[in-house]
């Protein structure tokens, strides 16, 4: 019958459409004539001020949907809440908001001076994980606004920065962890929680896997919550502004590596780079001119350095597991910045937070390459098996011919790898326009092609009379000025 298959997807313009899988075809079924108009809890300051970007998720006939939200913008930003729809015909369900507006939440207490409602964001602007045996679909939530000012939001702001697990029937919460006391980093979860087994103790455990932008990796039981490997609470830097409340711990994993620590100058500060010494003096310059914390170094008035910066580690998506080789594949963007505290035309409020990139005068980071990487972790040893450059500065690299440099220095991606059982990792994402295929348990790079354009996205297989393939769009991205495109390529793996 008609739309006995569909497709779902929201838009930027805060619809969601239903189509017939098999035409194209509205589902007219669904919404009104196949379409969902959503209306805002609040008016948007500009259009695309709400979106929705990110893929929904199915669950027990309930379409699941989050959003984005712009960042560093207004204080009072729109909801982040999550929406829940009958798949066949459209009807609400439920909504889930991740800041607590209900004062008797037991997580309203993490919101001081009732600033829970007041406050925006939290949202879930990547994509959900479920297991529809359990009923349970799993959230990853973003930072409150704003993103590096939280004065206005005291206190922890719990389900905020968070793995949130609800019941997919009824959107009632049955368990949450929160990755980041009250951010001032805009380290939000970038990446839905991998759902995989794993053997801890001996025994074989149901686990949620998180990556995040710090480059920490959290593994919890998916049906509990409870930590699989031990997560302690670390005294972290605090703020010496004016109205900030900086939470005086986070939480660590104990025993799984820092995936971000290699290449570090004391353990805490990038070391200084430049392609000439020129450039590696007013590098190092930079460095010296600001405050080295560490990790979760909050912003300052002097500037405080903050490694990795806001793009990641680990970003949107940027992770995949061999169940066989047992090992997590992730590709990781090193950059730092600065976070700072800067006088600000609002009256009364002393001064305005916010971020900036750390480069040189030539457009390179300022730290040492790699400056993208792509890296396997064994989870259940907890031991980095193998880390090498992901992509390459040829098409940056606006440098005298008789500088006799490398290009092999790494780049920021976007899209994460797709495995292979056969052994292979294939991923594109870098700022070289290539998609690449390495040795899932070496690393050896075994294959390159140049795409027609930027391939931030994650490539996909799927097999046809018994010849698999490979396919990739490509498109390029903004931001990170690759050449744009509107291509889909697939490619063909020998027998």
């Amino acid at each position: 019958s008609a739309c006995a298959e569909r497709i779902l997807f929201g838009t930027n313009d805060l619809r969601v459409f239903a189509l017939d899988a098999a035409t194209g075809r509205r589902c007219s079924m669904f919404g009104r004539d196949g379409e969902l108009h959503i209306r805002p809890e609040m008016t948007e300051q500009f259009p695309g001020e709400l979106q929705f970007n990110g893929p929904p998720a199915i669950i027990g006939g309930t379409v699941v949907l989050g959003s984005t939200v712009s960042d560093h913008v207004r204080r009072h930003a729109p909801s982040g809440v999550v929406r829940a729809f009958d798949a066949r015909t459209g009807t609400p369900r439920w909504t889930f908001d991740p800041i607590p507006r209900d004062p008797a939440d037991p997580a309203a207490a993490s919101w001081q001076n009732g600033s829970a409602g007041h406050t925006g964001a939290a949202n879930v602007w990547s994509d959900m994980s479920v297991d529809e045996a359990r009923d349970l679909i799993y959230l990853s939530t973003s930072s409150p606004s704003l993103d590096f000012d939280g004065r206005a939001r005291p206190g922890d702001n719990r389900y905020a920065n968070s793995v949130v697990a609800l019941r997919g029937s009824t959107g009632e919460i049955a368990w949450h962890f929160q990755i980041v006391h009250h951010d001032l980093w805009d380290y939000d979860l970038p990446s839905a929680g991998l759902l995989t087994r794993l053997e801890v103790n001996g025994q074989p455990r149901d686990a949620l896997v998180q990556l995040t932008k710090q480059g920490l990796v959290f593994v919890f039981d998916r049906a509990t919550g409870e930590p699989l490997f031990p997560i302690e609470e670390r005294a972290v830097p605090q703020s010496d502004l004016p109205g900030e409340q900086t939470s005086p711990t986070q939480p660590f994993p104990v025993t799984m590596p820092w995936l971000m620590g290699a290449h570090l100058a004391d353990g805490l500060t990038p070391a200084a780079w430049g392609f000439t010494p020129l450039d590696q003096a007013l590098c190092r310059r930079q460095l010296a001119a600001h405050r080295a914390l560490g990790l979760y170094g909050p912003p300052s008035r002097a500037g405080t350095l903050t490694y990795p910066w806001a793009t990641g580690g680990s970003n949107h998506g940027m992770r995949a597991y061999d169940p066989e080789r047992r090992l997590l594949i992730v590709n990781l963007i090193r950059t730092a910045g600065v976070l700072y505290a800067a006088p600000d035309s609002e009256p009364h409020s002393g001064y305005a937070a916010g971020s900036g990139i750390l480069v040189s005068l030539l457009g390179a980071p300022c730290l040492k390459p790699p400056w993208g990487e792509l890296v396997a972790l064994d989870i259940e040893k907890q031991q980095i098996v193998w880390r090498v450059p992901l992509g390459t500065i040829e098409k940056r690299a606006h440098l005298p011919a008789w500088l006799p440099l490398p290009l092999k220095f790494g780049t920021p991606s976007r899209g994460g790898p797709m495995l292979t059982r056969g052994g292979l990792v294939f991923v594109a994402g870098t700022m070289d326009d290539a998609l690449r295929a390495f040795d899932t348990e070496t690393g050896r790079e075994l294959w390159r092609t140049q795409l027609p354009a930027g391939g931030q996205a994650t490539p996909m297989t799927y097999q046809i009379d018994g010849r698999q393939y490979v396919v990739i769009a490509a498109g390029g991205h903004a931001w990170m000025k690759t050449t744009p495109g509107d291509y889909v390529l697939a490619y063909t793996l020998r027998d």
